[in-house]
């Protein structure tokens, strides 16, 4: 039982990365940056996903075909890791983007795993 456990008891209800995936306020992309190789950039990360803001303003934001959507996702994971490493790792990330601000978190997958996985997301949607 952890310590928070102790103290206020079990959770009433638990929303995790998992849950956004599947109720579609994220879009997973670990699929596709799989695809174009680029899941290599970031170590120990076991997925991806972007806010629906973020995948309607950004990158699908004039109904592009498959190619162009891949573009610019790669070119928006690129500009993601060069902001990592310049903040040092230090989640959550913030970044600006083709005039937007975006936020970079990392958290666990759900409660059981906790694998790590990032999401990327307009500072609005944080």
């Amino acid at each position: 039982m952890s310590d928070m456990t102790e103290i206020f008891g079990e959770p009433i209800s638990r929303y995790t990365w998992d849950d956004a995936v599947n109720d579609g306020s994220f879009i997973d992309i670990t699929e596709c940056l799989k695809f174009l190789g680029l899941d290599s950039l970031f170590e120990d990360i076991t997925g991806f996903a972007l806010t629906t803001n973020v995948y309607c303003r950004i990158i699908d934001f004039d109904n592009a075909d498959s190619k162009n959507i891949n573009a610019r996702i790669s070119r928006l994971l690129v500009c993601v890791k060069k902001s990592v490493e310049s903040q040092n790792d230090n989640y959550p990330i913030f970044f600006e983007y083709m005039g937007h601000s975006l936020i970079v978190s990392m958290e666990g997958r759900n409660m059981e795993t906790r694998e790590p996985v990032l999401t990327i997301m307009l500072a609005e949607d944080y």
